[in-house]
């Protein structure tokens, strides 16, 4: 059966299901499901608001390459740096068997973080604080 949903929707579901999977503490899955959500939401309120987790981590990119007489990075490249571990849970392009190893639990943390200051910005149009109540996606809005 076809069904039809927004990419913010489906943005929402894969955070609130990260979210669970978090505190059942399965943080593989929760990773791919946080970086996905984030990496929608992230470029969503970027367009809406001009701000997201990518702009922030870019603007403190260049403060520091400012501040040491550096080359700036392309905000292309901190996206790729940022979503390195995601990426790298989701593809094998090798083709082979190797370990990974983690902290698999500060990685999912971390990324579910991103994806609602992402949320927070598109929502509430606001500077992301509050993390929604440590996860529990605030109420504020039916969406």
């Amino acid at each position: 059966m076809e069904e039809t949903v927004t990419k913010f929707s489906c943005a929402r579901i894969q955070l609130k299901t990260a979210i669970r999977l978090y505190f059942e503490k399965n943080y593989i899955a929760s990773i791919t499901l946080a970086g996905a959500a984030q990496d929608i939401l992230s470029h969503m309120a970027e367009k809406k608001t001009g701000v997201s987790t990518y702009t922030d981590f870019k603007n403190l990119v260049d403060s520091a390459a400012l501040l040491s007489k550096s080359e700036k990075v392309s905000k292309r490249r901190i996206i790729h740096t940022l979503n390195a571990f995601y990426n790298e849970m989701k593809h094998n392009d090798s083709g082979e068997d190797y370990i990974i190893k983690e902290n698999f639990e500060f990685e999912a943390n971390d990324l579910i973080c991103g994806a609602i200051m992402n949320y927070e910005q598109l929502i509430w149009g606001i500077a992301p604080s509050r993390l929604s109540h440590k996860f529990g996606l605030a109420s504020g809005t039916n969406q």
